[in-house]
């Protein structure tokens, strides 16, 4: 079962796309980040079972970014990773910068909004788990 536990939506997002071995900013935009739970019971030595859980984010850039260059599929072809920062409101009130390395495009429609997943970053997803 996969339950979305928080959306937390960002300010002053940059994304920048690394291609042939440069860091462009190709926008900026209102990162928005939903963070998921997934959980399914396993059975364990017969009749006990125990709940596995995972967490995962997924982040959608909104169709009302302003792109800083003109995004095409001749150069998204050419784009080896995506990278995402931005500005996020903790509980306290307090914004933190974040940082999404490699973030993985599941996505991209040019005229809607763009969607990506975040995989690894353990310690990023364990840090804003809990803004």
């Amino acid at each position: 079962m996969e339950t979305l536990i928080k959306t937390l939506t960002g300010e002053n997002g940059e994304l920048y796309a690394v291609t042939e071995g440069r860091r462009i900013r190709i926008a900026n935009c209102l990162p928005k980040i939903k963070i998921y739970e997934k959980s399914q019971n396993v059975k364990a030595l017969g009749t006990q079972r125990y709940k596995l859980k995972s967490i995962h984010i997924g982040i959608v850039i909104c169709a009302s970014r302003e792109t800083t260059r003109d995004i095409s599929l001749e150069f998204l072809q050419t784009v080896s990773r995506f990278e995402l920062i931005g500005d996020f409101q903790k509980e306290d009130g307090i914004f933190e910068r974040i940082k999404f390395d490699n973030i993985t495009p599941n996505e991209m429609n040019l005229d809607d909004d763009w969607e990506f997943e975040v995989i690894g970053q353990n310690d990023t997803i364990q840090k804003i788990r809990h803004f």
